[in-house]
């Protein structure tokens, strides 16, 4: 009896561990996801990024949570761009590239902040490695979240992040 309950509670143990460990993958595979989003409408919108003040697109994104709502709610390809379909809001080509740029990052903003624990994100421009070139050509979007796994918060510190270089 003895053997079995210690057996039975080693058991237990690495199932909670388990359970933490894949709870970390899965947060840092959405993190992935979202960076990779992100990257296609910094590609998408590419010439505004090359020149942006990334500071400040933030920023304005940042602010459109105050109101609850985004200054800018149809200028991006990937939404709709009518509610009503007699009743035209607004399209694509109607929003200037500083808009679509605020909107997308209002949105990767929003999502970050809504799935992953204390999620946090920095946007940089940064030489690019590979070329004698110091033009900043890319950007790097870098994404910040708090463990689930005391564990790892122990060995690694309580913030994981991920990075990803996209270059324009």
């Amino acid at each position: 009896m003895v053997i079995l309950s210690i057996g039975l509670l080693g058991i237990f143990a690495m199932q909670s561990r388990a359970l933490m460990d894949n709870q970390d993958a899965y947060l840092r595979t959405q993190a992935v996801f979202m960076a990779y989003d992100m990257s296609d409408r910094i590609r998408a919108n590419s010439g505004y990024w090359k020149t942006a003040n990334l500071l400040t697109t933030l920023t304005n994104a940042e602010a459109f949570d105050k109101t609850g709502n985004p200054k800018h709610p149809f200028c991006n390809a990937y939404d709709p761009t009518t509610v009503n379909l007699a009743t035209p809001l607004a399209s694509p080509d109607v929003c200037t590239a500083q808009q679509m740029a605020e909107y997308d990052a209002y949105r990767w903003l929003n999502n970050v902040s809504s799935i992953l624990p204390n999620g946090t994100v920095d946007l940089t421009h940064e030489d690019d490695p590979n070329t004698a070139s110091t033009a900043k050509d890319i950007i790097r979007l870098k994404i910040s979240w708090k463990r689930a796994n005391k564990n790892f918060q122990k060995k690694l510190g309580s913030n994981a992040s991920y990075s990803l270089d996209v270059r324009l």
